[in-house]
């Protein structure tokens, strides 16, 4: 735009000064210097209002305890919501862990979108010489901490391996973290963390009964799988990727009793069979948390297989 006065635009901004007071070109210094002090300390503000919680992530465990022998894994799994509206890079972390014990997350550090949701895995070894009962310590995402506890215990002496049975616990979520169904009621009682559906009625909380190494549309063999399955026992086989998680627990062998550990089954090795295309979570990628309440080593009653009347 085209000043009227054309002579005022070539008046020295330093020599206006109306009021008598600072000249112009000092009160724009001032404000310059007082917006540079503002955004220096704005971090320091922002992290004084999140406390200790500096880091704008939720951390939140969907079982926070395990049992656990020594010199034997067990696995924890995290629900995250970033609660900032932009991207975040955060390391993966723990602070507690007895000398001599291992930790390894699935990722030492998180690009973690905003505003968005996800899961994280981590698993924690015992020390061989590791105390007997409870040692809690926690997991930081950031400067974001969730508490988890390891009970040091003898577990079950009896792998899982095909041909056996086995009844399991378990949480099962989708990959942006939310739960689709758990029998554990402790994943229930952990405030903070998504179902992806409304449960449909009221959830009973048994065991899966689950038979190892099977395929799944074929019925287990006897002493697995009664007739029609009308009364027990009525184990089922798997899908593919959660079956092999169960006999290869990363020790040359099966999971035992009182175990815990994670895996993700990627779509291909989960609800994928030509005729499933109306399941609900066909061509999707499934999270597991599986803890093993027992091995059942059944023994064969005399009758003709696969199945007894």
């Amino acid at each position: 735009m085209v000043s009227p006065h054309p002579a005022d635009s070539a008046l020295p901004t330093a020599s206006v000064n109306l009021k008598g007071g600072e000249p112009a070109a000092g009160r724009m210094r001032r404000s310059r210097a007082l917006l540079l002090l503002a955004l220096l300390l704005a971090p320091a503000l922002l992290a004084g209002c999140f406390g200790e919680r500096s880091s704008p992530v939720d951390v939140i465990p969907y079982l926070p305890l395990n049992d656990a022998e020594p010199g034997r894994a067990t696995e924890f799994a995290f629900f995250l919501r970033s609660t900032s509206q932009f991207k975040q890079t955060l390391g993966v972390r723990q602070e507690g862990l007895p000398a001599g014990w291992g930790f390894r997350a699935e990722k030492d550090v998180l690009d973690i979108p905003g505003m968005r949701t996800g899961s994280l895995l981590v698993s924690v070894t015992p020390d061989e010489n590791a105390t007997y009962g409870p040692h809690a310590f926690d997991v930081l995402v950031g400067d974001t901490r969730a508490r988890v506890t390891v009970n040091v215990k003898d577990l079950g002496r009896e792998p899982l391996r095909a041909g056996v049975g086995a009844k399991l616990q378990y949480v099962l979520w989708a990959d942006n973290g939310s739960v689709i169904e758990s029998n554990e009621p402790t994943v229930a009682a952990q405030g903070g963390i998504p179902w992806a559906r409304a449960a449909n009625g009221t959830p009973t909380y048994t065991p899966l009964w689950a038979y190892v190494g099977g395929e799944r549309g074929t019925p287990a063999p006897e002493p697995y799988h009664s007739a029609g399955c009308a009364e027990p026992p009525c184990y089922r086989p798997l899908i593919e990727g959660f079956d092999a998680r169960l006999r290869d627990a990363g020790h040359g062998e099966g999971m035992v009793a009182g175990e815990t550990l994670a895996v993700r089954v990627p779509m291909d090795k989960a609800y994928h069979l030509p005729g499933h295309e109306d399941h609900a979570l066909y061509n999707a990628n499934l999270n597991f948390l599986v803890r093993v309440v027992s091995v059942d080593v059944l023994t064969a009653r005399g009758c003709t297989l696969p199945v007894c009347p």
